[in-house]
C-alpha cells in the first residue's frame, strides 16, 4: 500500500553540516552511533531520508522546514549528534544559530534550497525523484518512483528577521510571503518549543535543567491574528491552513473563537502531528499533581496516564495534546488529525507525563464542576524528578514491549468515537503524520518510513480483532486506505485546486 505523510521532516539532519558544499543530500541516511542510540533509542538514526521514504512507498509528503531554535542549539544531545553527523563542522553551525548569526529566515531559506538540490537519486538500483506538487495534475499517484511534495512551516520563529528579531510584525509578514512565493505552504504552525510573539506554546521540553522552553505567555497575541489573517487571504489562488500542533490550551481555544469572530470556519484545521489525551479539558481526575511556588510565572503538572480503549494502551493528557473538544472543532471545519508516530506522544512511555505550565494559563484547571484545583506552593515538590518532562528522553522505553501499532490502532478510534458522538463521520479526517527525523521515539514496529507497508498490514490486523463495527460501518482495510492514502490526498487536492 501507498502512503502519505501530513508532516515529515526530510532535512533536519544533514542540515546540521556547516554549509551547502559539505551537508550529505537529503537521500541520505545518517547513522550514528550505538552509544547515542542506547540513551535515546533510534531517535537520532534517519527515519525519513527520502530513499527511506521511497523504500516505503510515499506518494506525498508534506515537508517541514525547521529552523532549529536559539535556545535548542544549547541542547547536549544536539551539540552530540551534531559532532556525529558531520564531526567538527555541525558545532559551529550550532554555535552561529545560539549567537543569532544565521537568522531563522535564513535557515528555512537554506534548508530549501537543500532539499531542492538534490531532486533525484538511485535507491536500490532505481531511479527515484522528488516532485514539488504545483498543480493537481502534477500528481500521478501510479507512479512508484515519485515523491510528491508540498511544504510547511514549523513553528512562527521561522520568520524572524536581522538578529532574529521579532518585533516588527510587518517585517515578519512580509517573510511569510517570501515563502508563500518560493513554494507550495500547505500550512504553518505558528509555534513551536520556545517562546514566541505569535502564541503561546504547549510544554515540549525542558533538557538540562533549564527552563528556556517553559512556555510564559498566555494564548493568541494580536500578532497571531495577523498571522492567522494572512494566513487565510489568498494569494497566488490559494490560502494557508493553520496547524494547532504546539499550540498550549488556552491559544486553541482563543483561535478557535477568532476562527467564529472572523467568519474563518470554512477553513479546514490541520493539527499535523498529535497525539489525543483521551479526555475532555474538563476531566481532571488524572492530575496527580499541581504546583506553583512562589515568585514563579510557571507551574508543573504531573498526571496518570490515562486508560486507552485497546487493552494495555494508554493516552498522554499533555496539553500538547487534542482534548475532546479539539478534536470536534476539527471534525467540524472539515479538518484533518495527523496521528504522530512518536510513541512518547501518543501514550507509550511508562513514566506519568509531567509539563509545566504558564501561570496565566491556569484557567485549564478549571471547570463548572469543580473549582480550581488544590495547588502545592512547595519548591521542593516543585524540583522533584516526579513524572516525566524531557520529550528528549528514551531511556524508559522498553522496546522489547511497546506495542506501536496498538497505541496508533487506539488513537484511531477514540478520534471515531468523537465524531460519532457529534454526528461526523471521523474516517475520512484521520491520517498520517509521522514526525520523523523531528527528534521522536519512533513506533518500535516502525523504525523508519521504508517498514511503511508492513505498518498497514499490521493495522488492518489489528482493526480486525478491536471491534471496529462499534465505531465504523467500514472495514479495517477501507479505513487504513483513509488514513495512509485517501484522506491526506483528498485536503491537498482540495487546497491545491482552491476549494475553499
Amino acid at each position: 500500500m501507498r502512503y502519505t505523510d501530513l508532516h515529515v521532516h526530510v532535512s533536519l539532519k544533514t542540515m546540521l553540516c556547516k554549509d551547502s558544499n559539505s551537508r550529505p543530500s537529503c537521500w541520505t541516511n545518517v547513522n550514528v552511533s550505538e552509544a547515542i542510540d542506547f540513551v535515546s533509542r533510534n531517535t537520532f538514526d534517519s527515519q525519513s531520508s527520502l530513499s527511506q521514504m521511497a523504500k516505503g512507498n510515499c506518494s506525498i509528503a508534506v515537508v517541514a522546514l525547521y529552523p532549529l531554535e536559539t535556545k535548542l542549539a544549547d541542547v547536549d544531545l544536539l551539540q552530540i549528534l551534531a559532532r556525529l553527523v558531520d564531526k567538527k563542522l555541525a558545532n559551529k553551525r550550532l554555535r552561529e544559530i545560539r549567537q543569532n548569526q544565521w537568522t531563522s529566515f535564513d535557515y528555512a531559506n537554506d534548508e530549501l534550497d537543500h532539499i531542492l538540490s538534490r531532486p533525484a537519486c538511485l535507491v536500490d538500483g532505481k531511479q527515484k525523484q522528488l516532485k514539488i506538487l504545483h498543480s493537481w495534475q502534477d500528481y500521478d499517484p501510479e507512479n512508484p518512483d515519485t515523491i510528491h511534495v508540498v511544504f510547511t512551516l514549523e513553528g512562527g520563529h521561522s520568520l524572524r528577521y536581522g538578529k532574529n528579531e521579532h518585533n516588527d510584525t510587518v517585517k515578519m509578514l512580509d517573510n511569510f510571503r517570501h515563502f508563500r512565493l518560493r513554494m507550495p505552504l500547505l500550512y504553518i504552525t505558528m509555534s513551536h518549543m520556545q517562546q514566541m510573539v505569535f502564541a503561546n506554546h504547549a510544554y515540549g521540553m525542558k533538557s538540562a535543567g533549564k527552563y528556556y522552553f517553559v512556555p510564559r505567555g498566555s494564548g493568541l497575541t494580536d500578532c497571531g491574528r495577523k498571522l492567522i489573517d494572512e494566513c487565510y487571504t489568498e494569494r497566488n489562488g490559494r490560502k494557508v491552513l493553520v496547524d494547532v500542533k504546539h499550540l498550549s490550551l488556552r491559544s486553541r481555544i482563543d483561535f478557535y473563537a477568532y476562527r467564529k469572530q472572523m467568519e474563518y470556519e470554512n477553513m479546514p484545521i490541520i493539527a499535523s502531528h498529535v497525539g489525543v489525551t483521551g479526555i475532555s479539558r474538563t476531566n481532571h481526575q488524572y492530575v496527580r499533581k499541581l504546583v506553583q511556588p512562589f515568585f514563579r510565572k510557571f507551574y508543573k503538572v504531573v498526571y496518570q496516564q490515562v486508560p486507552g480503549i485497546i487493552a494495555g494502551t494508554f493516552f498522554n493528557p499533555s496539553t500538547i495534546n487534542m482534548y475532546d473538544e479539539d478534536i470536534a472543532e476539527i471534525l467540524k471545519s472539515d479538518g484533518i488529525i495527523g496521528i504522530s508516530f512518536d510513541i512518547r506522544i501518543i501514550g507509550g512511555k511508562h513514566k506519568p507525563p509531567k509539563e509545566f505550565l504558564s501561570s496565566y494559563e491556569a484557567f485549564s484547571f478549571k471547570s463548572e464542576k469543580d473549582s480550581t484545583l488544590m495547588v502545592s506552593n512547595s519548591e521542593s515538590d516543585f524540583g522533584d524528578d516526579d513524572g516525566d518532562d524531557d520529550l528528549f528522553d528514551g531511556k524508559d522505553l522498553d522496546y522489547t514491549s511497546i506495542k506501536g501499532v496498538l497505541h496508533f490502532a487506539n488513537q484511531v478510534l477514540h478520534i471515531l468515537r468523537i465524531g460519532n458522538n457529534i454526528g461526523i463521520d471521523a474516517t475520512g479526517h484521520i491520517a498520517i503524520g509521522t514526525d520523523y527525523d523531528g527528534l521522536v521515539a519512533s513506533l518500535p514496529e516502525v523504525p523508519d518510513a521504508s517498514a511503511m507497508p508492513d505498518f498497514a498490514v499490521k493495522l488492518i490486523a489489528v482493526f480486525g480483532k478491536c471491534n471496529l463495527h462499534a465505531y465504523t460501518t467500514i472495514g479495517a482495510s477501507e479505513l487504513v486506505e483513509k488514513i495512509m492514502v485517501k484522506n491526506t490526498e483528498r485536503l491537498i487536492q482540495r487546497w491545491v485546486t482552491s476549494s475553499y
